[in-house]
């Protein structure tokens, strides 16, 4: 007899539980209880243009990531930023710096990118944009997992990709052939049924269930799960609407309110991690310090859009790594996807939809 999954949550972790579902032959049922999917990958319009809330930069060594885009037919929505390095520019002694990302690996083994120095200039900035964490609040453990994925990626691992448009054209249009019910709030879950504001879905050994929510969604459940609360880091993403196309640019900065720039055709984004301001307070002292960087006047400031992700992730401290669960809940036939579900990995889009994978992998079992 043919399984059903019954999938809570449509953000990527329950997307790419889906894909891998039904490639496994089973059959997949999503539940969403807003009105399109795609979870946390979000957007905006402006003059007539999608844009993304902020830059997400995707590695080579995303395998999971690259193996969804290419069960839905979209791995072409991904383009490799070229040059593949990581550029650094420090305003404050004007000083620039590049690495490549072909030579990532080497240069760690080698020790030329180790010490007080480094850290500040390379592994402070690294550890934002991949944890959303300072540097000092992120174990030795969860650094020492992702420096062992990067070396399983080859010397492609570290070269960053970024999407052809938005998230949404590259992770959620292009999939089709599953069922998701929109409008489908889940209110309870219990050893053998989901309780949901409209109806209730049995579980069984033929009717199992996967829970692709976000930690704060089960704070509004009536379930088994008890979850200690933990923080959540913001990101910060202050957008510019330049009059004239720039050159494309990938640049971290150091020493700066602003920690990323990326920059295509006449938008700017600015990336604050681990945002202590969540309004527009910043948005002055951003354009002030990018400006001379895109060579713009810093008198003059563009029209602008600040977006806020107040839950983008975790706080990936040592706290929140030891509760991150499992993926096989205590129950039977339930089951966990999600960046905070414990994958061996950050929490990042790979993690999402690593979970997801994983969570149908046991489904099926």
């Amino acid at each position: 007899m043919t399984k059903t999954l019954h999938i809570v949550g449509a953000g990527l972790a329950g997307l790419s539980c889906a894909v891998q579902a039904k490639k496994m032959g089973m059959v997949p049922i999503i539940y969403e209880a807003s009105p399109k999917a795609g979870g946390r990958i979000k957007g905006f319009e402006f003059d007539g243009q999608s844009y993304d809330t902020g830059t997400h930069l995707i590695v080579g060594a995303y395998k999971y990531t690259f193996d969804y885009l290419r069960e839905i037919g979209a791995k072409n929505q991904l383009l490799p930023y070229d040059p593949a390095s990581y550029d650094f520019y420090e305003p404050q002694i004007e000083q620039h710096w590049s690495l490549s990302a072909h030579k990532f690996i080497r240069s760690v083994l080698s020790g030329e990118i180790l010490g007080q120095n480094a850290q500040r200039r390379l592994w402070d900035p690294l550890s934002l944009a991949v944890f959303n964490t300072p540097f000092k609040n992120v174990p030795k453990r969860s650094h020492a997992l992702l420096f062992k994925e990067i070396l399983l990626g080859g010397n492609d691992a570290m070269r960053p990709y970024f999407t052809k448009s938005t998230l949404s054209d590259a992770f959620v249009k292009p999939l089709q052939g599953i069922d998701i019910r929109f409008g489908q709030r889940l209110q309870e879950i219990k050893c053998d049924e989901l309780v949901f504001k409209n109806n209730t879905v049995k579980l069984s050994a033929q009717n199992q269930c996967v829970l692709a929510l976000p930690l704060h969604a089960y704070k509004h459940l009536r379930s088994p799960f008890l979850f200690a609360p933990i923080t959540c880091n913001p990101i910060l993403n202050v957008h510019f609407f330049l009059k004239e196309e720039i050159d494309n640019l990938f640049l971290g900065l150091i020493g700066t309110e602003t920690q990323w720039l990326y920059a295509k055709g006449k938008h700017v984004c600015a990336t604050i991690s681990a945002a202590t301001h969540t309004g527009e307070e910043p948005v002055t002292k951003v354009w002030q310090e990018i400006a001379p960087i895109i060579k713009q006047d810093s008198g003059t400031q563009p029209p602008y859009r600040v977006i806020c992700e107040k839950y983008a992730t975790p706080h990936q401290d040592l706290t929140f790594h030891k509760m991150r669960p499992k993926t096989q809940s205590k129950i039977k036939n339930v089951f966990f996807a999600g960046d905070w579900v414990d994958t061996g990995l950050p929490a990042t889009i790979e993690s999402a939809i690593k979970s997801g994978f994983l969570a149908a992998k046991w489904a099926s079992s």
